[in-house]
């Protein structure tokens, strides 16, 4: 009865294509039910297969926290929010969890009201091993986020495409460090490069002349620390820019 119940609220959760495209519908969805039916909405939430949890909004301490959460920390609810934020910290990679933090504080200066919806990748070790999250974040009310979050390896073939790609950028080259060092303008260059602009598509684009588009393109690759334009195109899908 509680399955059945499951995918008439949500609806089916569990192909590559929907688990993709569905999150923000999904979060928004679980936001509604929380709010008209809290009984319901934690039948659903201990029946999908991702995390979802309340958090404070200012100390990011967990309130509520699924079954999915539960098993992947081997940490039972009561014992997840005892421990609060700091127990995420210590299972967390330190610079994938700053830049988190920097994408919540934005959000929150940006939209303290709500009505938006805030996406950012954790990586986190459980199971013997670090593990990359896709998490999404709205605000519930005046006090508290909601949170979903996908392991994604249960993407199938997809996810363990992403997780290359991002255990090869992020972990392997140190790139945090690397992409918060260009400028606004080098960013909107590097996105269009990677989407295949070539340079004189760029200064009739950006009204900048074909030797200063260069110049921008020289110094992404140094600051990247790259050279060549199929690693500057794994930059880019990394970081969402393309």
């Amino acid at each position: 009865m509680q399955r059945k119940l499951v995918v008439a609220i949500l609806g089916k959760l569990h192909t590559e294509r929907e688990l993709i495209n569905a999150d923000k519908t999904q979060i928004y969805r679980l936001a509604k039910l929380a709010s008209t039916d809290e009984a319901t909405f934690r039948a659903v939430c201990d029946h999908v297969n991702f995390f979802v949890t309340f958090n404070d909004r200012q100390t990011l301490n967990t309130t509520y926290a699924n079954h999915t959460l539960e098993n992947w920390m081997e940490l039972d609810r009561e014992m997840i929010i005892a421990l609060g934020f700091k127990r995420i910290r210590q299972i967390s990679d330190p610079e994938v969890m700053s830049r988190a933090i920097r994408e919540v504080q934005s959000f929150e200066r940006a939209y303290p009201d709500g009505q938006r919806f805030c996406s950012y990748l954790q990586r986190l070790y459980f199971r013997g091993g670090y593990q990359w999250i896709s998490t999404h974040k709205t605000v519930f009310d005046h006090h508290t986020y909601l949170n979903c979050g996908y392991d994604i390896q249960t993407l199938g073939k997809p996810g363990a495409l992403i997780r290359n790609l991002l255990d090869e950028v992020f972990v392997e080259k140190n790139a945090w460090e690397r992409f918060e060092s260009l400028g606004k303008r080098e960013r909107e260059v590097l996105a269009l490069v990677a989407r295949g602009y070539t340079s004189k598509e760029l200064s009739e684009l950006l009204f900048l002349s074909e030797h200063t588009v260069r110049t921008h393109r020289k110094n992404i690759l140094a600051k990247l620390e790259i050279t060549s334009n199929a690693e500057l195109v794994r930059f880019a899908q990394a970081f969402e820019l393309i």
